[in-house]
């Protein structure tokens, strides 16, 4: 339940003082396991940026430096160059990231969807029953995935504690059930977004007020923001800053036992790309990417436009960087690296090309869909760098065969490279979008994307009228997925697979 005594200033304010039970968290409804008396064991971290993209890390040779300080981080840390998110937005990309298993066995295909009632125990938190669990996302569709594992979350901070608004109202007017509240109230009745269907009138009055309320928070930041102030937009339209948001993780550092289990997400650089000042004259220099050509199912803009946001997007996720370098600094005098595993990752990435921002879309290229992994163990020294296709459903079982914990045979990811000597160098890894597809039957509409070895192929499944075609990529030569190869022997060979594997996820659902 949230604190309605004690406001955001004099939170910081007391942040000190406070013993860890004054942190605003989520009451519980249900009295989670008790935590094994046994702390010698190691913490996990897990650090969920949304929206990081592999393609536009420096630390992966993306031309603009946007990365120091995760590569800092690298240099005591396994690092993934191949590792892919299951879906090109936040709700299944983090369910897959939870459970360990693909969308089409969660089934939380949809914005704002939730796991499969017979699945929902299928994660994370519940296999890690001798931790002590909290939870905390900025990221409102993540945060309704915490209330379905109440069970098993001792520990659950309110989603807005670090925003400098608090605009949602799903976890305060039903706060019994806030799955419904956001699906009637939040949707319904508050929302008038291009992704979701709600109340004009209401949308409209909201809109207002929330605008009003924020108005004077951006003026006040406009010499540190001058593209706007961070704000959470198509789920709750709260501000926040940079600083005071790395502040709270750190005091979530401070405050709670080290050798525990934390799952921490947090929304930038999640669009709108609202960078520091200064950060975007960094990479005026008159790079510009290579031009592809539009794709049928992007939203047609420009090369002016697509080179405006990526501009700002690399500039924000340099921000966020910079604030990376305080918390890491923050982790190593505190000796935080060397008494936990900590896990970077995000749960999808952002494009900027083929006439496309953003990554409400149901294409699957290399932005989108590759995300990074970097994972330190306690005590680190040195830099592994893997470059086997991996996924994050690979991240659970590896933090349970670290953990010596046994892997369920519910997961469906691996044990990492640097982990395991038998890594599979020709492991089939899938991406798929199926937001337009029932939540519970065969899937339609549907993209649906496989990486093995170098080759990636991408098929769309009944789109009516796109004149979409099969497209065959080697990445290994060809890493900017412009040379199409199909048709072929290869590219038939792997449609085949493709489709196979495709018919198994829907065969339970055929008549």
């Amino acid at each position: 339940m949230r604190s309605k005594h004690i406001s955001r200033r004099d939170f910081f304010k007391l942040l000190s003082i406070l013993p860890l039970a004054a942190l605003p968290f989520r009451k519980n409804q249900y009295q989670p396991s008790t935590p094994a008396a046994n702390r010698e064991k190691a913490g996990i971290i897990i650090l969920v940026f949304d929206s990081f993209s592999a393609a536009n890390f420096s630390l992966n040779g993306y031309p603009r430096q946007t990365t120091p300080n995760i590569e800092r981080f690298a240099q005591r840390a396994n690092v993934y160059h191949a590792n892919y998110s299951p879906a090109t937005f936040t709700t299944p990309g983090t369910a897959s990231l939870l459970s360990g298993s693909y969308p089409w066995s969660h089934r939380a295909f949809h914005y704002s969807g939730h796991i499969a009632a017979p699945k929902v125990s299928n994660n994370i938190f519940r296999l890690f029953n001798q931790s002590t669990r909290l939870v905390f996302s900025q990221n409102p569709w993540v945060d309704l995935l915490f209330y379905q594992f109440t069970p098993w979350i001792d520990k659950h901070i309110d989603a807005e504690v670090f925003n400098l608004t608090d605009t949602t109202t799903y976890n305060d007017l039903f706060s019994r059930d806030p799955i419904i509240s956001f699906q009637g109230v939040e949707n319904y009745a508050f929302r008038s977004e291009k992704t979701l269907s709600g109340s004009i009138l209401t949308s409209l009055f909201r809109n207002l007020f929330i605008k009003a309320q924020n108005e004077h928070i951006r003026n006040r930041n406009q010499t540190l923001y001058p593209f706007g102030i961070p704000e959470i937009t198509s789920e709750s339209h709260s501000v926040f800053d940079l600083k005071e948001l790395f502040d709270g993780l750190k005091a979530i550092f401070d405050n709670f036992p080290a050798h525990d289990l934390k799952y921490l997400h947090i929304f930038p650089p999640h669009y709108p790309y609202t960078p520091y000042q200064g950060a975007v004259e960094l990479f005026q220099d008159g790079w510009t990417p290579i031009r592809k050509e539009q794709h049928p199912l992007a939203s047609k803009k420009n090369d002016k436009e697509m080179d405006h946001d990526r501009l700002l997007y690399d500039a924000f996720v340099y921000s966020v960087d910079t604030e990376f370098g305080r918390l890491l600094d923050f982790f190593e005098a505190n000796n935080i690296l060397e008494n936990n595993y900590i896990v970077l990752t995000s749960d999808h990435g952002e494009i900027f090309e083929r006439g496309e921002v953003g990554h409400t879309t149901s294409m699957l290229y290399e932005p989108l869909v590759r995300v990074p992994l970097l994972i330190s163990s306690p005590g680190q020294k040195h830099r592994q760098d893997y470059h086997t296709p991996t996924s994050n459903i690979d991240i659970l079982p590896t933090l349970l065969s670290a953990s010596g914990l046994p892997i369920p045979e519910f997961c469906q990811g691996q044990v990492l490279p640097g982990w395991r000597e038998d890594a599979a160098e020709n492991r089939p890894v899938f991406f798929i979008d199926a937001k337009s597809a029932a939540a519970f039957g065969a899937l339609s509409t549907t993209s649906f994307g496989m990486r093995k070895g170098s080759h990636k192929i991408i098929k769309y499944y009944d789109f009516p009228n796109k004149n979409l075609t099969i497209e065959v990529y080697d990445l290994a030569n060809d890493p900017e997925e412009l040379a199409n190869l199909a048709p072929s022997s290869l590219a038939k060979a792997l449609e085949t697979e493709l489709d196979a594997k495709f018919e198994v996820i829907n065969q339970p659902f055929r008549s």
